[in-house]
């Protein structure tokens, strides 16, 4: 998902909006098109102490939001982890007034991640719980989704290769539906945040 895109005429930009409605188009599908889990609509985001979310990217002009499975220099596996760093990387040079964040999820070895609150949703009867870790690389902000309470084995892999798998139980297409839910509803909490802090 990419918030704040200008259209130019170099290459990069081209495949950066087309990598961004290639995303667009994923989260949609994903979250319209499956009936085997039901998510409630009851989200709830929990600062921690340090409020590092809410003061995050406060004062900047510009807002960029990337949602993806990896993302160098965190996250260095497959090709469009690579493409997506490179992507980023431009935008952090391309202007000193402009924030770009990536949320990813939490794997088990970004150990140098921290914890900066926790998120909650109701799923049936059920209350599910998970922590935001958050890490900052080369002027990237990353946001980092961990497992939920329902799935604790999920992204807990400490090697890099298994980025894509799932724990027992759990089906692909039920994992990315996750995560698009709720990296969904930290973007609009973190736009949200943005607006707050200009006074608008």
């Amino acid at each position: 998902v990419f918030i704040g895109l200008r259209r130019t005429s170099t290459n990069s930009s081209w495949r950066l909006l087309l990598i961004s409605i290639m995303a667009f188009i994923y989260v949609a599908y994903t979250l319209t098109s499956s009936p085997r889990l039901t998510l409630g609509s009851s989200f709830a985001f929990h600062h921690g102490d340090s409020q590092l979310l809410r003061r995050l990217c406060s004062g900047r002009s510009r807002h960029f939001f990337h949602v993806a499975k990896e993302c160098s220099p965190l996250v260095k596996f497959g090709g469009v982890g690579q493409i997506l760093g490179d992507i980023v990387a431009q935008q952090v040079a391309s202007s000193k007034d402009t924030c770009v964040t990536v949320i990813l999820p939490r794997y088990g070895f970004l150990i140098d991640s921290r914890p900066v609150g926790d998120y909650s949703y109701r799923r049936g009867s059920r209350i599910v719980r998970g922590q935001i870790y958050y890490q900052s690389e080369r002027g990237v902000e990353f946001i980092l989704v961990g497992a939920p309470s329902t799935h604790p084995k999920l992204w807990q892999s400490k090697n890099i290769k298994d980025v894509y798998t799932c724990p027992p139980g759990m089906k692909p297409r039920e994992r990315d539906l996750l995560f698009s839910f709720l990296a969904s509803k930290l973007i609009a909490h973190q736009s949200a945040s943005t607006l707050l802090s200009r006074g608008t």
